[in-house]
């Protein structure tokens, strides 16, 4: 696991410098559609753990996420992104944590 303290910024589609840091990604279609900004975090500090918690290889694909992405749309259309609640841009204080 590894966790990420910093300040960070978000990116939304539309923005020029979306399609670029996006195009870093090389995302799939369901990445496509499942993404709704990206999150630029400047980081201060780095911490790491053992890892005990959490699984440590990859199982299988989880593929909830694109099945809700895909209702969404049907649902709303190419909007749902931007419309979609609790999309306030502004600064934040950032902990992003990934568990392996």
């Amino acid at each position: 696991m590894i966790r990420l303290h910093g300040v960070g910024r978000v990116v939304d589609p539309g923005h020029p410098e979306y399609e670029k840091r996006m195009a870093a990604f090389e995302p799939s279609e369901d990445t496509t559609l499942i993404s709704r900004s990206i999150i630029v975090i400047d980081v201060e500090r780095i911490a790491d753990s053992c890892g005990f918690m959490f699984r440590m290889k990859l199982v299988d694909e989880r593929e909830q996420l694109v099945r809700w992405a895909e209702k969404q749309q049907a649902k709303n259309g190419e909007s749902w992104k931007s419309n979609y609640p609790g999309q306030q841009r502004h600064q934040h204080r950032w902990f992003a944590g990934a568990g392996a």
